[in-house]
């Protein structure tokens, strides 16, 4: 059986749209979402390289089945842990 999964990439989709495709994506089928999480856009898309892990809890509350996650964390560099672990609890 193939089972099928997307890249949400930020740095590249602004987190709106992202949200968008992500819940249609579960209509047509998708299982799972890999968040990236990254400092700012790569490219000139208009992009805003969104925190993966906020925009993550709104994919769990707009999506029934898909699973989510995120592809790379830089936990040390990017976030203060204390944050990051209340941010995962406010989350759940």
């Amino acid at each position: 059986m193939v089972r099928f999964g997307i890249q949400a990439p930020h740095e590249q989709i602004n987190p709106t749209d992202l949200l968008n495709d992500v819940i249609m994506m579960e209509r047509y089928g998708i299982e799972k979402c890999w968040s990236s999480d990254h400092y700012m856009p790569w490219w000139h898309t208009g992009a805003t390289g969104g925190a993966a892990w906020p925009w993550l809890g709104a994919a769990l509350a707009k999506t029934d089945r898909m699973i989510v996650g995120t592809g790379v964390t830089a936990p040390i560099l990017r976030y203060n842990q204390s944050g990051l672990f209340l941010t995962m609890y406010q989350s759940t």
